[in-house]
């Protein structure tokens, strides 16, 4: 489920900060999350899609909240996933494109084109290649903050995100876009998307403004443990600059 969000402008002090994330302090920054995608699906003849799973299980017990795991399941060529989503698979070709045509699954982007890492031999080296990548982007600092909160009505959730421009440069041609992931209670379905939705094309974000995006309403299981993540990046989503997560639980 994909939808289209509004962009409200704030140009207001009104998000209580220390001088390093005040985002009307030219100086300011803050540390960057890291947004990890997986393309998967329960079709794990081989132990590959288990592999890499547990890796990230592993990784973000060792992260914590500085890394957001989200798992688009797709179809493949000899499997149907009764998980899949239409726009999973849009997504899924557009990262391809940008490193190569082969596809397959396992298949894990780290901030949309930061990285790619395809296939999974064992946990273990699946978790080596992961971490060799992670310890470089968790150093890394954003020039972005953002606050993730939500709205329910009956089994719909509304997100509704607070986005800052920190540092002294203006940032162009963003997107913001939302995910709601659910832990589904059995092996390879811990972070599952489950509906997506993104906002207009933001022309420019000045250095200390404040903005914020009301996503439409989303349909969403509230007898799961659910998540939203939010991330911003480029117009043309091959960068994720940072990301967030709030925990929705079952309700």
């Amino acid at each position: 489920m994909w939808a289209c969000a509004a962009v409200l402008f704030f140009m207001c002090g009104d998000m209580p900060r220390d001088n390093v994330l005040d985002p009307k302090n030219p100086d300011s920054l803050a540390l960057r999350k890291v947004m990890i995608e997986a393309f998967v699906n329960t079709n794990n003849p081989l132990g590959i899609n288990e592999y890499a799973l547990e890796a990230l299980d592993s990784l973000s017990l060792l992260y914590g909240d500085r890394v957001m795991i989200a798992e688009y399941h797709r179809n493949t060529a000899d499997y149907t996933d009764p998980l899949h989503l239409e726009k999973n698979e849009l997504m899924y070709q557009h990262y391809v494109a940008l490193f190569d045509h082969i596809k397959g699954v396992p298949d894990v982007f780290i901030n949309g084109s930061g990285a790619r890492i395809q296939g999974a031999s064992d946990v273990a080296y699946s978790m080596f290649r992961l971490e060799q990548v992670l310890a470089g982007e968790v150093s890394e600092n954003a020039c972005f903050l953002i606050e993730p909160g939500y709205s329910v009505s009956g089994d719909k959730l509304r997100p509704e995100v607070r986005l800052a421009r920190l540092g002294s440069e203006n940032a162009e041609n963003l997107l913001v876009r939302a995910l709601i992931v659910s832990h589904l209670n059995r092996p390879l379905h811990t972070r599952v998307v489950q509906a997506v939705a993104e906002s207009n094309i933001i022309p420019v974000l000045k250095h200390g403004e404040q903005q914020v995006v009301v996503f439409p309403d989303l349909a969403f299981d509230r007898g799961l443990l659910n998540t939203l993540i939010v991330y911003v990046t480029d117009a043309q989503s091959t960068t994720i600059f940072q990301c967030e997560s709030k925990a929705i639980g079952a309700m």
